[in-house]
C-alpha cells in the first residue's frame, strides 16, 4: 500500500484485494458470470469483465465429492458453465480505488497525547475513523498505524467521518474497556463546538429528546438521549452563534438531532437542516475510467460539517485540542472569546 498527496487530499495507490467468498445459497445452480453480472455489477462492468477474468482475477473453488480435492475454474468458459454448488467459493482480486481524504499540508495526524495505554490524536475531517466501505487505508485508524508503526489500534468511541477534534485510541484490549467503562459510566465527559444559524438563546439549555441512531433501519425505536448546550459566542452580522454542546449520552448523530430539535441546526449540516434540504450533495464527477478494471475514476471532494470535539477528560487526562477556524466568531459586543 502507497500513499500519495495532492492538491491537499490523501491518495492511495489503487491496489488489488482478494476476497474468498463462500458460495451462499442463492448462487446455487447458477455460473459465476450470473453471479458477477447481478450481484457485482458495481465492481466488475460489463464492458471489461472478460478482461478481468482473462487476467486471472476470477477463480471459482469447487470440490464436487469431499473424497476429491478441490478444482479450480478460472478460464471463461469454465466461469460461464459450471454452477455453484455448497461448499464452492467465488475468489476475487478486486481493484481497489479508495476514495481521497482531506490532509492538512501532506502533515501526518497529529498525536495530543501518547502513553502506554492509548493515543489520543487530533482527528481531522472527511475521513472515517475505521475502515468502513470503500475506505480501508484511508481511514484515521490505519493512517495512524501507518505512521506511528502500530500494530493494533482500537477506537474507543465514535465520530462521525466529517467531525473534527478529539478521538481517542487504545493500544490493547484491556485499555479500550477501561475508557469504554468510563463512556458507560458516564464519568468520562465531552464537550463539543457548533456553529448554528440564527441568536441561540443564552444560558444553559438541555434538552432529553429521545434521538434515532438508525434511520436506515425501519421500526427503530427513539432512545434516551441528554444534551446540554451553552452560547459562546454570537456573530450578528452574519447571524451565527457558537454553541459549546455538552452531551452525557454518546448516541449516533445525538448532538446533530437535538439541534435541529431545538430549532438551531448545524449551519452546513447536509442531513440535518431543513434549509439544505433541496440542496444536492455535490456529485462525484468522473474523471475518466481505470484501464485496469473499468471503475470510474473521481474528482476529489469533501463536505466540511461545523461540528467540532473540543474536549474529552478521562481518568488519563484532559485532551483538548485549538479552536477550528470556523468557530472563531466575535460576540454580540465584537469581543473575540
Amino acid at each position: 500500500m502507497t500513499y500519495s498527496f495532492s492538491k491537499g487530499f490523501r491518495h492511495v495507490i489503487p491496489y488489488y484485494y482478494t476476497h474468498s467468498i463462500p458460495s451462499k445459497g442463492r448462487w446455487f445452480g447458477k455460473t459465476v458470470l450470473d453471479v458477477l453480472s447481478t450481484e457485482f455489477s458495481s465492481v466488475y462492468p460489463s464492458d471489461h469483465l472478460r478482461q478481468t477474468i482473462d487476467a486471472g482475477n476470477i477463480k471459482l473453488i469447487r470440490r464436487d465429492k469431499l473424497s476429491e480435492p478441490a478444482t479450480e475454474y478460472t478460464d471463461w468458459e469454465s466461469l460461464s458453465t459450471h454452477v455453484f454448488k455448497n461448499g464452492s467459493i467465488l475468489e476475487s482480486r478486486v481493484h481497489r480505488h479508495e476514495p481521497a481524504v482531506p490532509t492538512r499540508d501532506e502533515k501526518p495526524i497529529r498525536i495530543l497525547f501518547e502513553n502506554d495505554a492509548l493515543v489520543v490524536v487530533d482527528k481531522p475531517g472527511g475521513i472515517p475513523v475505521h475502515p468502513t466501505g470503500k475506505y480501508l487505508f484511508n481511514s484515521v485508524k490505519e493512517i495512524l498505524k501507518h505512521e506511528t508503526g502500530l500494530e493494533e489500534l482500537y477506537p474507543a468511541h465514535r465520530l462521525d467521518k466529517n467531525t473534527t477534534g478529539v478521538l481517542v485510541f487504545a493500544k490493547t484490549s484491556e485499555s479500550v474497556n477501561h475508557v469504554t467503562q468510563q463512556i458507560m459510566s458516564r464519568s468520562a465527559k465531552k464537550e463539543y463546538l457548533a456553529r448554528v444559524k440564527g441568536r441561540f438563546p443564552p444560558g444553559r439549555v438541555e434538552t432529553h429528546h429521545p434521538v434515532v441512531e438508525n434511520t436506515i433501519k425501519r421500526n427503530v425505536q427513539p432512545k434516551d438521549a441528554h444534551t446540554a448546550f451553552e452560547r459562546v459566542a454570537y456573530d450578528e452580522h452574519r447571524d451565527l452563534s457558537i454553541v459549546r454542546c455538552l452531551p452525557s449520552t454518546g448516541r449516533n448523530h445525538q448532538i446533530r438531532q437535538h439541534l435541529l430539535h431545538l430549532g438551531y441546526p448545524i449551519e452546513n449540516d447536509r442531513e440535518y437542516n431543513p434549509e439544505l434540504a433541496g440542496v444536492k450533495r455535490r456529485k462525484k464527477v468522473e474523471e475518466g475510467v481505470c484501464d485496469q478494471c473499468g471503475l470510474p475514476i473521481y474528482q476529489d471532494y469533501h463536505d466540511e460539517l461545523y461540528l467540532h470535539a473540543q474536549k474529552y477528560t478521562l481518568e488519563e487526562g484532559v485532551f483538548e485540542t485549538e479552536v477550528p477556524e470556523w468557530a472563531e466568531l466575535k460576540d454580540s459586543k465584537g469581543t473575540e472569546w
